[in-house]
C-alpha cells in the first residue's frame, strides 16, 4: 500500500517540474510512512514519485518507482497483486530474472510484455501508473471494485497530473481551486462524489476496472474491464426454496479462498471486528483455517445501546484473538474528530469510525487489518433490500397531487422532503434509492449551492445524479432484489464506503483490505439466484460459516455505529454552531446534514477554494 503521483507531457523546467513533483509526494507522506522515491525525466517530460507502506518484499528492492528489466518502462503502483506468485514461473520461462520478491516487479514486467490485457488475471486492489519512456506516454488503471483511489487532471498546459488523492493533485499547483458544480450536486443530493466527479473541477476520478492512456497529456480512448454486474445479476431466473448443499460448499470455499488471498502479507495481519456477523465471518474462517493470536480492534462507548465492546471481547475470546478496544466519548471524541477533518481527502457524511478504529490499529503497531466491509451488499444485510421496492411501489400507487407535494415538501423531514420528491410520478430504482440513502432533495441541493459558490455562480440541477451510469435503466432485473444489489455495491459501497476506507485507514499509515469485495467471492456468489443469496439475516453467509456463535447473529444489527446524533447536538453542539446558523437556520436538521456541510465547509476552506456560508 502506497502514495503514488505524477505528471506527464510537461512544458517548462525542470526545477519547475521537481518542485511540483515533491510537493505532490508530501501531501502523500502519511501513505507511505517506510520510504520515499522520486524518477524524473532527463528531458523534464515527466516525472513520477511514491511513497512506500511497506507490505510484500520489505527490502530496499522493492523501491517505487520500478523500472523494467530491459529499461524501457516506468511503474508506479498502489496496493497489492494477492495472486502475484502464480505469474512467476510464466516470467521465469520467459527469461526474466527477478530482482525482488515483490508484487510489483510482477505486476510492472507482466504489463510490460502483455499489456492491458494482462488487468483481468490480477486478483487484488489496486491503482497504478505505467510510463513508457521513449514516449512519455501514460496508462492509467484501477482495480475492478475501485478498492484503490486515483485521480487525475489536465494541466494549463495540457501536461497529465496523477496522484493517489486530491490533495496531491492540488498541491501540484497546476489546478485551478475552482468547485465542480457537478460535483457538489453529487455530494449534496448523495453525501458522497459520484464517478466520475470530484468537488474541484476538472479533477476526475479513474473510473474502476478501467484503463485510460495519455499521450503527450491527452487522453486516448481505453478500455474498460469493469465487473459486469449485469451478466451476473441481470439474466438469470430466479429460484424459489431453501439453501441445499452445493450452494453452501461453493459460498465456503469461495470465502476461504479470498480469505486466503487476503492474508498474503509479509507483516502481521489483524481484523476490525465490529460485533456484526462480517467480520465474525472473518475471524471465525481466520480461526478454522489455522490462523491464532490475530489482533482484533474494536470501539467500544459509555452509551450504552451503542456499545458493544463485551461482545466483541467475547467473540475475541472464542477465536483466540489479541483483543484491543478504543472506548470513544464525547470528550476524546472531539480530538478524534479535528483529526478527522484534517484527514479529508474530500468531504463526506461518513468514515469517522473507520478514522477512529483504524488509529487503534496503527497505534498497536499494526500496518495490514481485514475488515467485513461488502458483507451487507453481497448478502443483503441492508434493509435497503426491502424498504426500496416498497418506495417504489407506493410511488406508484399514491402519486401526490402537485398542491399536497407543495405542502409536504415544506416540512422539516428531510427524508420527507426527499421521498416527496420522487412521488410526483413511479419513481425509478435510482431515484427509490436517493430517497432511501439520499442526503438534501434535489432543490435543497440547488439552494444550498448558490450560497457556498455564490449567487453568480453558475449552477445547473442534473435530473439524474448518475446519468453516467445509467445502464441500469436499460436492464430488467429478474426481481427487485437484484436491482438494490446493483446499486448498493456500484453506489453506496464504491462511491462511499470504500472511498472512506481507504482515506481514513491510510491516513495513519494503515492498508485496509476487504475479502468480501472479491472478484472470485463476487463470481461464485452471483451465480445463484437472488432467493438464496438475500434471505433474512444473511443466512448464505451464517450457513456457510456455522462457526459463527449463535449470538452474534441473535444480536441487534449496529456495526461501528458511533452516537453522533447525541455528541452533535450535545457536547459537539459548538463545534456545529456556525454550521447550523449559516444553513439550517431555525429548523432542526438531522445531525447527517450538519455533518455534511460541516466537512464540506472544513475542506473548503482548508484547500482556500472560495465559497459562501
Amino acid at each position: 500500500m502506497c502514495g503514488i503521483a505524477g505528471i506527464s507531457g510537461w512544458k517548462k523546467g525542470p526545477e519547475e517540474l521537481e518542485r511540483a513533483l515533491l510537493a505532490m509526494q508530501k501531501a502523500l507522506g502519511h501513505r507511505g510512512p517506510d520510504d520515499r522515491g522520486i524518477l524524473l525525466d532527463p528531458k523534464a517530460r515527466w516525472g513520477l514519485v511514491h511513497t512506500r507502506l511497506s507490505i510484500l518484499d520489505l527490502s530496499p528492492c522493492g523501491r517505487q518507482p520500478m523500472t523494467s528489466a530491459d529499461g524501457k518502462w516506468h511503474l508506479v503502483f498502489n496496493g497489492e497483486i494477492y495472486n502475484y506468485r502464480s505469474f512467476l514461473p510464466g516470467l521465469e520461462k520467459v527469461g526474466h530474472r527477478f530482482r525482488s520478491s515483490s508484487d510489483t516487479e510482477v505486476l510492472l514486467e507482466t504489463l510490460a510484455r502483455e499489456g492491458m490485457q494482462a488487468l483481468p488475471k490480477f486478483r487484488g486492489m489496486f491503482a497504478f501508473a505505467l510510463l513508457q519512456v521513449e514516449s512519455g506516454q501514460v496508462w492509467l488503471g484501477r482495480d475492478t471494485f475501485g478498492v484503490k483511489p486515483l485521480y487525475s487532471a489536465i494541466g494549463p498546459d495540457g501536461e497529465l497530473i496523477f496522484a493517489s488523492e486530491i490533495r496531491a493533485v492540488l498541491a501540484s499547483g497546476r489546478v485551478a481551486r475552482e468547485i465542480s458544480a457537478e460535483g457538489l450536486d453529487g455530494y449534496l443530493r448523495s453525501g458522497s462524489l459520484p464517478r466520475p466527479f470530484t468537488l474541484v473541477r476538472g479533477v476526475f476520478q479513474q473510473r474502476s476496472g478501467c484503463w485510460s492512456q495519455y499521450e503527450a497529456g491527452q487522453a486516448v480512448p481505453g478500455t474498460c474491464l469493469e465487473v459486469n454486474f449485469f451478466r451476473k445479476l441481470g439474466f438469470e431466473r430466479d429460484a424459489e426454496g431453501g439453501i441445499d448443499r452445493q450452494p453452501l460448499k461453493e459460498t465456503r470455499q469461495a470465502l476461504e479462498d479470498s480469505l486466503e488471498a487476503h492474508f498474503v502479507s509479509d507483516v502481521p495481519v489483524g481484523l476490525f471486528l465490529s460485533g456484526g456477523i462480517d467480520s465474525t465471518a472473518l475471524a471465525a474462517l481466520a480461526h478454522a483455517t489455522g490462523r491464532r493470536g490475530l489482533q482484533s480492534f474494536s470501539l467500544g462507548f459509555r452509551e450504552g445501546n451503542h456499545d458493544e465492546s463485551a461482545l466483541t471481547r467475547r467473540i475475541a475470546r472464542r477465536f483466540g484473538m489479541d483483543h484491543h478496544l478504543l472506548r470513544v466519548d464525547a470528550e476524546n471524541g472531539r480530538e478524534l474528530f479535528e483529526g478527522y477533518l484534517e484527514a479529508l481527502d474530500q468531504p463526506t457524511v461518513d468514515g469517522f469510525n473507520t478514522y477512529c478504529v483504524s488509529k487503534l490499529a496503527a497505534d498497536k503497531g499494526s500496518k495490514v487489518v481485514l475488515s467485513g466491509l461488502g458483507g451487507d451488499e453481497l448478502f443483503g444485510g441492508y434493509r435497503s433490500f426491502t424498504s426500496i421496492p416498497r418506495i417504489r411501489q407506493w410511488g406508484a400507487r399514491r402519486r401526490l397531487p402537485r398542491p399536497i407535494a407543495a405542502g409536504l415538501a415544506a416540512w422539516p423531514s428531510s427524508r420527507l422532503r426527499r421521498l416527496v420528491e420522487i412521488l410526483g410520478e413511479e419513481p425509478t430504482f435510482e431515484q427509490a434509492f436517493l430517497g432511501f440513502r439520499g442526503n438534501f432533495t434535489g432543490r435543497e441541493s440547488a439552494a444550498l449551492a448558490r450560497k457556498i459558490i455564490g449567487q453568480s455562480g453558475k449552477w445547473d440541477i442534473r435530473a439524474d445524479l448518475y446519468e453516467k451510469d445509467g445502464e441500469i435503466d436499460r436492464v430488467r432485473f429478474p426481481t427487485d432484489a437484484d436491482a438494490v444489489g446493483y446499486l448498493e455495491l456500484s453506489r453506496y459501497m464504491r462511491h462511499q464506503l470504500l472511498k472512506d476506507s481507504d482515506v481514513f485507514s491510510m491516513t495513519h499509515g494503515l492498508e485496509l483490505r476487504v475479502p468480501l469485495v472479491d472478484l472470485g467471492l463476487f463470481d461464485a456468489i452471483h451465480g445463484l439466484p437472488s432467493s438464496i443469496r438475500y434471505q433474512p439475516g444473511k443466512k448464505l453467509l451464517t450457513m456457510a460459516v456455522p462457526e459463527i456463535p449463535d449470538y452474534v447473529y441473535q444480536h441487534p444489527k449496529r456495526g461501528f455505529t458511533l452516537p453522533l446524533e447525541k455528541w452533535v447536538y450535545g457536547h459537539w453542539k459548538d463545534m456545529f454552531a456556525s454550521t447550523a446558523r449559516n444553513f439550517s437556520g431555525n429548523i432542526m436538521w438531522p445531525w447527517a446534514r450538519l455533518w455534511s456541510l460541516k466537512t464540506l465547509t472544513y475542506w473548503l476552506k482548508k484547500h482556500g477554494f472560495e465559497a459562501g456560508g
